[in-house]
């Protein structure tokens, strides 16, 4: 059990790059008193405590540059009597660790140890990995460097069996499906080999370069990647049902292993809303939000790391982190020299967290237009559309339907309009819509409708038949067929061709079990790509029963004549389908 709570780190850490969905907030006055907007938060904080959603958490509130709310709330530790504390307590705080390391990279590049455009071969040792095309530090820190996503490798339970990261980033390298600089794509490692160039361009160990050069310099004492995390005390991991848990150990650090406190990180939001030059030269620091890429002129674009928005004609900037048990938020709102963190002990859901930022967004920034619909649409979008951000050449291309956020559904016609996962969208003209994932813009490439969206990651419409529904389908007809043709062959064992029929679709339903227990396997130890031989021995088997029920069939047609048996022809049928699809599924090759 153990395992499998663990394994679902992985899900988090994938969940923690899809930012909040849009929600719609009622008509409020726009604010300019800070202490409104902080007392705000500091009561919507205080009310999920209380309605015991989670166990303890920590909040920094920001205005006009200066710390106007820092609270811890509820517990760190229960058992001991630790209570949450602003200054004292550390929190898991996720994906925001990527933050750190785009400031660092720019870091580096101010005192001239990298250049952003150069080939990162330039800094890494003979035996780095070989990528398909070249990469830059660019590339790496807007997620357009063209990777897949991997999970193999990204966490491990103990904290003895976490890898140097010169051990990882060339253990773990996920393929290039993209050409760098085309297509925004999220990608884990990719943030993780960005710090690894670090290392190599400047001759230290990553963790200690952010602690030397961002972390003390601003202060941040008990901000640490360290896995052993001896400089602050923190925070036991909880369930939502209040019992103590466990935290899995992330092993390509940099990407999501930080922690911090509420205290820390309020320095670090004013020393990113200031115009000093303490670390970075003013210019360099407007580099972290600026437009660094974007798929088209509609999408506010990405900067380095940081997801950019627009409200109202103003830019702000927002980074989530999400542990298997640990939920985080960092959001700027540069005009108004204001910004925030929060964290949570506890998985409360985005939903309530949602509640929250979205009306402190209206408060600062005002309630957001209601779009109008513009006709004039000229690509039909309908689809079943996957998120680039996966696996599309493993066998963990199976996990793209059970991360949330994996795949999307549109339907409807030019005509009627479209909805997304069943809500209405508007067009926005110039095929730009509406959605519940902000603002969306549909492209047609290489023979290919691309979903391009305002933050690091895009979506490619694919074949309907590879959908969640027809794979479920298919495979649920697949073992009820299985055991059924099994059973009806035993029963009517008048033939020993019957019987041998029966004894091979039971086999099927072995070896169907086995295939899912390897998949099991693989994915609570974070290893289905070491388990790939194994899973492919068990879909080939799974293949030549399928054959040699067919063949067997065929020889023998005239004894399946009565009627009984006749369940043995729509069963061939869907072992082929299901054999079809463990070929898509890259569980074959």
């Amino acid at each position: 059990m153990r395992k499998l709570l663990i394994a679902l780190t992985v899900i988090s850490m994938l969940m923690s790059a899809v930012p909040p969905l849009a929600y719609a907030v009622g008509k409020h006055k726009t604010y300019t008193d800070s202490e409104n907007v902080s007392e705000y938060f500091d009561r919507s904080m205080e009310q999920i405590i209380a309605a015991k959603k989670a166990k303890g958490a920590v909040a920094v509130f920001v205005q006009d540059g200066e710390v106007v709310m820092s609270k811890g709330y509820g517990y760190a530790d229960e058992f001991l009597d630790f209570k949450s504390d602003n200054e004292r307590t550390g929190f898991r705080i996720g994906s925001i660790s990527k933050t750190f390391v785009a400031a660092a990279a720019l870091k580096a590049m101010e005192d001239g140890k990298i250049d952003m455009n150069a080939d990162i071969s330039l800094y890494l040792e003979q035996d780095a990995p070989k990528l398909k095309y070249p990469v830059t530090m660019e590339h790496l820190l807007t997620h357009t460097a063209g990777f897949e996503e991997v999970v193999t490798g990204m966490a491990v339970e103990n904290i003895s069996d976490t890898e140097l990261l010169s051990v990882t980033v060339k253990k773990y390298v996920p393929t290039q499906i993209f050409k760098p600089g085309e297509v925004a794509s999220y990608s884990n490692y990719g943030i993780a080999l960005a710090a690894y160039v670090l290392e190599r361009a400047t001759g230290i160990d990553f963790a200690d370069y952010c602690m030397n050069n961002i972390f003390l310099p601003l202060g941040m004492n008990r901000t640490t990647f360290k896995h052993m995390h001896d400089t602050v005390y923190v925070s036991k991991a909880y369930l939502p049902d209040g019992r103590e848990t466990t935290e899995p150990y992330m092993n390509l650090y940099p990407e999501g292993s930080a922690v911090s406190t509420a205290e820390d990180m309020g320095k670090y939001i004013q020393w990113l809303l200031s115009e000093d030059d303490v670390i970075l030269r003013k210019e360099n620091k407007e580099k972290l939000f600026a437009r660094q890429f974007y798929m088209a002129d509609a999408l506010s674009g990405i900067g380095y790391v940081w997801n950019r928005k627009e409200r109202n004609g103003s830019i702000y900037l927002e980074k989530k982190g999400e542990t298997l048990n640990f939920y985080s938020r960092i959001a700027l709102y540069p005009d108004k020299k204001t910004g925030y963190f929060l964290s949570f002990n506890t998985y409360v859901p985005e939903d309530e967290i949602n509640e929250i930022t979205s009306q402190i967004t209206t408060l600062l920034l005002g309630e957001k237009e209601i779009a109008e619909d513009i006709p004039g649409a000229t690509i039909d979008i309908s689809g079943c559309y996957v998120n680039a951000w996966s696996s599309l050449n493993t066998s963990e291309k199976l996990l793209r339907f059970i991360v949330p956020g994996k795949m999307a559904d549109i339907s409807g016609s030019l005509k009627e309009g479209y909805t997304f996962n069943d809500e209405k969208i508007t067009h926005l003209g110039n095929n730009s819509y509406s959605t519940p994932l902000g603002t969306v813009k549909f492209i047609q490439r290489d023979g290919k409708v691309l979903m391009a969206t305002d933050f690091s990651q895009t979506y490619i419409r694919i074949n309907g038949l590879e959908n969640k529904g027809v794979t479920m389908i298919t495979t649920i007809l697949f073992l009820i067929s299985s055991l059924i043709c099994s059973a009806s062959c035993f029963i009517m064992r008048k033939r020993n061709a019957g019987l041998m029929l029966g004894a091979i679709s039971l086999l099927q339903v072995i070896l169907f079990f086995a295939l899912v227990y390897m998949l099991y396997l693989g994915a609570v130890n974070f290893e289905m790509l070491n388990y790939v031989v194994y899973i492919r021995i068990a879909a080939w088997l799974m293949v030549l029963a399928a054959a040699a029920n067919i063949m067997l069939t065929f020889i023998k047609q005239r004894d399946y004549y009565e009627k009984p048996l006749r369940c043995i022809y729509f069963h061939n049928a869907i072992s082929a389908a299901f054999c079809l699809m463990m070929l898509n599924m890259r569980l074959l090759l």
